[in-house]
């Protein structure tokens, strides 16, 4: 008599429990696709703390924290005063918002790896990552508050907090991985508009600076459509502003816009080549977009230069 034989089941990766040490496939990812590290490592598999590496990393990264205190010192905070809370809504169309939840959004990044290069587990890497970032935004928040011109924002305090926590959250929710947020600094001489008339640092220098959150639209779609679909192009929404400390009235500027995932286009290398492709998709090229304000839409070949398809 034959036995019947039984096909195996099918094995399919599940994700592990919240509190499990393992990995999660969304934190092997970065912007959707397999993670790389400053060393090249694999991010998922176990790892042997280097305490020199840590202590080396540490030494740039502070290195880096005192070289932009003294330039954020000789911009902001050269005359202290009593700490004192202002809420600044208003200020530059909250485009500075936004910078602070990018900014605190890289700082997180940027600390995570470090921790990964210096061979911290990837779920812990991820959350002290985190951490830093907002430590690090929540310190320049309170240099303010302690200078003469200047003061603590609670709002801005809230959007350090955002982009933090948006870098964790993309760690433990796969769809958050189709949305990057990215910065676009073009001198605003360069693309014919008005620059600031004070000086200052080009971090806020919110005349050049654009915000965008690019959008992967292929990670929405049905897998029989994805191989149509091309890898490297994305959709894009910015906002920023014109005029901020000039003699004209500001204005709010919102674009819709194709962008573009640039590790999809730039070939693959050695491990620093291979980190630096893919912390590249935290910043924007120029691209085509649509602008919308005050304004009768204007059409940009390549946002946010004058080359476009309307007239002024």
């Amino acid at each position: 008599m034959a036995i019947p034989v039984t096909e195996p089941a099918a094995v399919t990766e599940k994700a592990p429990p919240p509190f499990s040490r393992v990995p999660s496939p969304s934190m092997r990812c970065f912007g959707g696709l397999p993670r790389v590290t400053l060393t090249g490592k694999p991010p998922g598999e176990a790892r042997q703390l280097s305490y020199e590496k840590l202590a080396v990393l540490g030494t740039v990264y502070t290195g880096a924290l005192v070289a932009l205190h003294f330039i954020q010192h000789n911009a902001w905070w050269k005359v202290p005063g009593p700490f004192q809370v202002i809420e600044d809504w208003r200020y530059a169309l909250q485009v500075d918002k936004a910078g602070h939840v990018y900014g605190a959004y890289l700082m997180s990044y940027l600390c995570g790896e470090f921790l990964l290069a210096a061979g911290v587990e990837l779920r812990e890497a991820i959350r002290w990552g985190a951490l830093l970032g907002l430590l690090y935004q929540t310190y320049v928040e309170i240099e303010d508050g302690f200078s003469r011109d200047w003061g603590f924002s609670p709002s801005d305090e809230i959007a350090n907090f955002i982009g933090s926590y948006w870098y964790l959250a993309q760690h433990f929710w796969q769809p958050l991985q189709a949305f990057q947020l990215r910065w676009q600094y073009i001198p605003a001489r360069w693309s014919g508009d008005l620059p600031r008339k004070h000086g200052g640092t080009f971090i806020d220098d919110y005349n050049s600076s654009t915000f965008w959150l690019a959008i992967d639209v292929k990670q929405f779609l049905p897998p029989t459509w994805r191989r149509y679909y091309p890898d490297w192009l994305m959709l894009a929404i910015g906002y920023g502003a014109r005029n901020v400390d000039t003699d004209l009235p500001k204005s709010r500027r919102i674009m819709l816009g194709l962008d573009y995932d640039v590790r999809a286009l730039l070939p693959e290398g050695p491990p620093l080549w291979n980190w630096l492709r893919q912390s590249l998709i935290l910043f924007k090229l120029p691209a085509p977009a649509v602008e919308l304000g005050p304004h009768p839409p204007r059409f940009f070949l390549l946002y946010p230069f004058q080359l476009r398809l309307s007239t002024r």
